[in-house]
């Protein structure tokens, strides 16, 4: 489904909500309809025919009548459609499952489409839990790709499906401006290559998340044949989707590492530490 955020129809709608809620929502929501249209409109409004008692009815009623026979008419065919618009999404998330399960190394990811890239993304993040929203455009052009959700948290996440090419600082900026611009709580590029160390830098010092082909294919590993969560994120830990963050150290702009206070005010407490240390003494807060 690529359509535009703000250009949404009714069988996108119908579509992602039946492909991020479980099977039997669907075959529910048909029968509701249809019983509605079907049974409780005609009931409320018996349609208008020879000798109707006007008196007997109220304006409402009277009113509705029409609509209420023409909805009689459709109930079948609206509900036929909500189902099978329902199979479609049933025949995509069992499409999504067998996409992310063959996954087996670097050059398996790296072999798909970037349409089978995103679709592997949308997957894996949704069994982390993620309400996900596939936004990309049917070009491929970039910009963000997937909105995910959990807990209030937006994230926005851009693919970039290189096989060769490093990932420079402009890919960063451009999201960081978008996230600022939708005011989301991150940013996430996944590319199954590698990044520039500027980018690395500079993504460290924005709270942009970078994911390159090592650390995706660690994600995949760790929700293949699992189930969607619907767990928020570990308060504890910055990254929005479980795995290690790249985080640049704001003095020297090295690798930072997770470390416990031993000792001062805030003994206990965790911060992000300059690897070059005591050469170097930059740290970040959690």
């Amino acid at each position: 489904m690529g359509r535009r955020r703000d250009e949404s129809s009714i069988v996108d709608v119908m579509f992602t909500l039946f492909r991020e809620t479980p099977w039997f929502v669907g075959p529910i929501f048909a029968a509701l309809v249809y019983a509605f249209c079907a049974w409780f409109m005609p009931w409320y409004a018996p349609p208008l025919k020879e000798g109707f008692d006007m008196k007997g009815s109220n304006n409402g009623q009277l009113l509705l009548a029409p609509l209420s026979l023409m909805l009689s008419i459709v109930a079948p065919w609206f509900a036929g459609f909500i189902v099978l618009v329902w199979a479609a999404a049933q025949i995509y998330k069992l499409s999504d499952r067998m996409l992310i399960d063959r996954q087996h190394g670097h050059d398996d990811i790296r072999n798909l489409s970037w349409q089978e890239f995103e679709r592997l993304l949308c997957e894996a993040f949704r069994r982390q839990g993620y309400i996900v929203e596939h936004s990309g455009s049917t070009s491929g052009d970039g910009g963000v790709d997937i909105h995910l959700q959990n807990s209030g948290q937006v994230s926005l996440v851009q693919c970039k499906h290189w096989k060769a090419w490093q990932v420079g600082v402009p890919t960063v900026r451009e999201l960081l401006g978008v996230v600022t611009s939708e005011k989301a709580h991150w940013g996430i590029i996944v590319t199954s290559g590698t990044f520039t160390n500027e980018a690395v830098q500079f993504a460290g010092k924005n709270n942009i998340q970078l994911i390159d082909g090592q650390e995706l294919l660690k994600l995949i590993r760790s929700v293949q044949s699992s189930q969607p969560s619907r767990q928020a994120p570990s308060s504890q830990n910055p990254s929005p989707v479980g795995i290690s963050m790249k985080i640049a150290c704001p003095t020297c702009g090295g690798p930072m590492t997770l470390r416990t206070a031993k000792k001062g005010t805030n003994v206990g407490s965790q911060f992000y530490g300059c690897q070059r240390f005591p050469n170097c003494k930059g740290t970040r807060p959690v």
